[in-house]
């Protein structure tokens, strides 16, 4: 008896209706979003680097912009500057010539 009302109480949730709610939401300006990390294995020098920047968007929206025209660039401890450059309007800026050290 317990086996029955249990899948019978199963089958109730499983088999309940859903309603899809949509929740006006405010808009707001974009802000920048950074995706930056240093990809690099022993066994490679590590010197072709990514850095990725988009702008928020709308919670409903399937687009992403990316964040065109930057000027990006990394300095080290010891004041070396790496310039990264942007690639074909895509928000993905690649520097080839990057030298990574550990703790630095």
């Amino acid at each position: 008896m317990k086996n029955i009302l249990f899948l019978l109480s199963l089958l109730f949730v499983l088999a309940s209706c859903e309603d899809v709610v949509t929740i006006p939401l405010n808009a707001a300006a974009p802000k920048l979003v950074i995706d930056a990390n240093i990809k690099w294995l022993k066994t490679t020098n590590g010197a072709n680097q990514t850095i990725k920047l988009s702008l928020t968007s709308d919670f409903y929206s399937n687009i992403i912009p990316p964040a065109n025209g930057a000027t990006v660039f990394v300095t080290t401890s010891a004041n070396t500057v790496y310039n990264f450059i942007e690639m074909a309007s895509t928000g993905e800026y690649k520097c080839s010539n990057f030298v990574p050290a550990i703790n630095e």
